[in-house]
Order: C-alpha cells, then structure tokens, then sequence
C-alpha cells in the first residue's frame, strides 16, 4: 500500500470516528429513558426505551469526554405499547486498559447520559489501567480501533497486509474446494456485509468470513461432510480449527492469516439453512440468491451471491445498513439449523487430528515417570489414548511390552514411526466395546498375565456416554492383580487458564469418580491426589486428579 493510499484509508477512518465523538458535551439530565443493567470486567449492557419506529440510536461508552466506543440498540427489541424497548451492548476486552480510577465513565445517547442501575449518571474503575486516555486517542490517530468484543485492533480497512494475506488464503481454499469437492466458497457475514455496505473490509470485524452450500439436505452429512472437508484440508497443509458452527483455517506459512469456512445447506424444498445462525427467523430460498458470481472486492476478485444484499438482510435483519461496532451474534442470533453443527465427538477428533499434524515435545509424561518410579508395575501395559506414543515408548523402555490404543489417524502416523523394542500400537476406538474386549484379550494372551491399564488426559476427552462404556469394558476384561492408572482435569480445573482453549473437556468431580470406579466397576483405589503441579503444559497448570486402583482377588505375578 502507497503512503498516500494508506494516509486516505486513516483519514476515512478518523471522518467515521468524528461521528461517534461530541467532543465536549456535559453530563446533564438525560432525555432519554433508559438504564445501564450490567457493568462488569466484561461487559457493559443496557436498554432504551423509545417510542416504536424510532431510527436505530447510536449509543456511546466515554471515557470522560472522550467516546471510545459505539453501540446500536438493536438487540433484543421488546415491544412496550407504543415503545420499544431496544438493549445495547458494549464488549470490554480491552477498555479497561485505558482508564484510571479518577476517569468519570458513562454511557450516552445523543450526548445525555443514560442513568447506571445505581441512579447515578456516571461510575469510575476500580482500578487502573496499563495505559491512559491520551494513549488511546494516539492509537485512533494511528488507525486504531476497538473491535468485536472490544479488542483493541488496527482497523482492518487500513490493515491492507491483513487484506491480502486472508484474500489469498480464501482463494487457495476456494480452489482446493472446487477441485476435492465440486463447491465454490463465496465470501460470508462480516466479510459479505462489508462488501454489500461498505464495498470493502469492516474496520471493526474480527475475521475473513466464506461459506458453502452442501449438496446435502441430511443435516448429519451435511456436518460430516464438513468434517471430511477438513480432513483434505488438514492433508493438505492447513491447520484446522473446528467450531460449532465452522471451521478456521491457518495459513500453510506463518500460520498468521485465518478464514473461517462455514457450511449452509437446504431443505428439499430449497429452503436455505444456516448451523452458525441468523437474524432474520423467515424463509429464504436458494433461488433468491440468483447464483454465485465473481465481484471485485478491494482490487481483488471474490466469489459472492447475485443478490447478496438479500442474503445480509436475512443474516443481520433490518438494521444491517447501520455499522454496529459492539454487535453481538449469541445476543443478536434468533433462529439456527443446529441439526447440521458439528457434534462435540467431531470437533474432538479434528482438534486431535490438527494437534498431531504438527511436531510436539515427545518427553514422557509426569505421570508416566511417577509409576515407573512407584514400581511394582505389571510387565504388560496398555496405553489408552496413546497419542503419538510418548509415554508408551517410555514405559518399553523401562523394559515393560506395551500396547498403545487410539482412533486418531495422526497420532498413530507419529506413534507407528517410534514402534518395535517392545512397543506396538493399533487403532481402536475406545468406545467400541467389542474391539476393545477383543485388544485385550488378544494382548494378554492365554495365560494369566497381569496388565497395567493407563490412561492419562484420556477421561477428559470423553464423553459421559464413552466413559461408562470404557469402563464397563474394563471391568469386564479385568483380571486379579491388574492396575488402573488414570490421570484427568477434574471440575475443579474449570475457569483456568488453558493452552488449547478449543479442545473437548469434561471436567467431573474427583469423588464422583472414585465411587464410580470402586463401586460398579469392581477396581480397588489404592492411591489417588487432585493437585496443582502435577501436569504443568506451557503456561497452565491444570488442577488434575491422578488414580491408581487395583483388580482385587488372587494373582499370579508375572
């Protein structure tokens, strides 16, 4: 981008923030009803109350007189006899930054005050922020912006090397998706909007947005599909994110530029169905849509719908011409196909598939050292969940002959290139009980030859379904004299930090556990502690539980 192009797009940025900036009004008597109900480190809401047919009301959040942000009460719209009453929202993830307990922080309509739940017209933080005031205006001066969720960003309108860096990450997926699947991807939500409104990027929005329309009407292959959509992607050198409702896609380099894909199906009908969600709660059909063809879009060429601004209206609803910086899709949403998102099972399996696409630590487990260090292990050991392999190798090495069990087709390509020297891995799905039962039966052999059955990070991964399936084959398959060790976030993990934000958890109470495992599942627990410190993985420090039981009765130790 030329300094001259660059100084346009800062100086269209600085005449739309004027807008939303009186600059200097007092806080006097408010003439607009209406009230602050949340304000918190999170969020700001509230409602007006204004009679019906009212334009949309752009709402601000100051910072003294300083406007740093703008909202649209737009959201949840409740009808009052001949008024509306409108809610607003503003996310604050980093506002906070910017102010200091001496600021008078206040929320506005038309430069009057809205009153706070307290009856006051005005609140100060609680505490001080890193930076100030002045800061942030040098920031808006710069191009800045306080995005979706009120993330602090460079607008994406002046942002051209975030420009051309999403645009050929869409064009290489569309490509692959053309060719593997028969399916154009056209641009979508923010990024669709942006183009029908604002004929470019939205300063505010976080992503780059494309979609598809599945040939499929069946919701369940309509989300299997886009799960087998994202296992070429995966092959083919992108990294996967799975979601609900999409999947994000990283670039095959810097990892840097993200898309997210999300797939739109129809009834038989025609009717168009939408997993992420929309607005708009009425019948659009696929033919509304008049096709898919190329437009231009910032110097670039994209796929979009014929008629796209009926798409947006339906996806937005009626004030999708009014830019909404604080606009907020789990508030907004009013209707979703959630038949065809993808199944908590699915994402579990991509996000793994995803993990083991890529070079990790391969030291064994704390947990691992701490049974070889215990003793007094079985000489056969069965790896459940064994990943890539780390903590299996570790325990051949220490001369034990081990078994490794997982259904991720990655994991196994990693853990398959460290076999031999006692250690031998298979694919099985764990809650398959009749394979399972017949790996155990087929490693043990015909005499009675003890097994140690580990488990760590394995419960968690699991639903409560696999979990008592796994177990009861367990139980079943169990022998006097073998162990159970087991390692797991437990409940009261929930609320910390995670490494890996999107990976399937679930998180149970350490006691519950216990009970289910002595009581119907016939083990004996010898040890067991929930702790800090025992599972540190980059910055967490998860709280988990680790458990060893034993099969009771005679043995014969081998």
């Amino acid at each position: 981008m030329t300094r001259r192009t660059l100084a346009g797009a800062i100086r269209r940025i600085r005449k739309r923030l004027h807008r939303f900036h009186p600059g200097s009004a007092g806080l006097g008597a408010t003439n607009h009803q209406g009230q602050v109900t949340r304000r918190d480190q999170h969020a700001i809401e509230g409602y007006l109350l204004v009679p019906s047919g009212t334009p949309a009301l752009e709402v601000g959040l100051f910072i003294g007189e300083f406007q740093a942000m703008t909202s649209l009460a737009t959201l949840d719209i409740e009808e009052h006899g001949s008024h509306e009453k409108r809610h607003f929202r503003f996310g604050l993830h980093d506002f906070w930054r910017f102010a200091h307990r001496g600021d008078r922080i206040s929320v506005r309509v038309d430069a009057q005050p809205i009153r706070l739940d307290s009856g006051e017209l005005f609140f100060h933080p609680h505490r001080n922020g890193k930076e100030n005031i002045e800061l942030l205006r040098q920031r808006f001066e710069r191009g800045e912006i306080f995005g979706q969720g009120g993330k602090i960003q460079l607008s994406r309108v002046a942002d051209t090397r975030w420009q051309h860096h999403v645009i050929r990450l869409y064009q290489e997926v569309s490509g692959l998706l053309q060719q593997q699947f028969g399916y154009r991807a056209f641009i979508y939500n923010g990024t669709l909007l942006g183009a029908v409104r604002d004929n470019g990027f939205i300063g505010h929005d976080r992503d780059f947005d494309s979609a598809y329309i599945s040939r499929h009407h069946d919701p369940r292959a309509v989300a299997e599909e886009l799960f087998e959509i994202s296992r070429v992607l995966l092959a083919a050198g992108y990294s996967v994110v799975p979601k609900s409702s999409c999947i994000a896609i990283l670039d095959k380099d810097s990892g840097q530029a993200q898309i997210d894909l999300f797939h739109l199906y129809t009834t038989p009908a025609g009717v168009l169905q939408f997993p992420f969600g929309t607005v708009e709660t009425g019948a659009l059909y696929l033919d509304d849509l008049g096709g898919i063809v190329e437009r231009g879009f910032v110097d670039e060429t994209v796929l979009a719908p014929e008629k796209a601004a009926e798409l947006v209206a339906h996806i937005y609803g009626p004030n999708w011409q009014y830019p909404d910086p604080s606009f907020h899709w789990p508030t907004a949403r009013k209707s979703r196909a959630a038949a065809a998102l993808l199944t908590p099972d699915q994402q579990d399996r991509l996000y793994w598939a995803d993990f083991y696409a890529h070079d990790h630590d391969f030291e064994p487990s704390g947990f691992a050292h701490h049974l070889l260090e215990r003793g007094q292990l079985p000489h056969l050991v069965i790896d459940l969940g064994c990943g890539e392999g780390r903590d299996s190798v570790a325990f051949a090495a220490a001369g034990h002959r081990v078994l490794g069990l997982d259904r991720s087709a990655g994991a196994l390509a990693q853990a398959h290139r460290r076999e031999g020297h006692g250690v031998h891995f298979e694919d099985c799905d764990l809650t398959n009980a009749a394979a399972l039962a017949d790996q155990i039966r087929s490693f043990r052999g015909p005499t009675p030859n003890r097994v140690l059955f580990y488990g760590r990070a394995l419960l968690t991964s699991m639903s409560r379904e696999g979990q008592q399936s796994l177990l009861q084959t367990l139980e079943q398959q169990a022998e006097p004299g073998d162990l159970l060790a087991l390692e797991l976030r437990t409940d009261k993990d929930h609320g910390r930090h995670k490494a890996h934000f999107r990976a399937y958890r679930r998180l149970q109470a350490a006691a519950a556990l216990i009970e289910e495992i002595e009581s119907p599942n016939g083990w004996t627990v010898l040890e067991h502690l929930e702790s800090t410190g025992l599972a540190p993985y980059q910055k967490e420090d998860p709280v988990v539980l680790r458990l060893i039981a034993l099969r009771p009765g005679s043995t014969q130790q081998t």
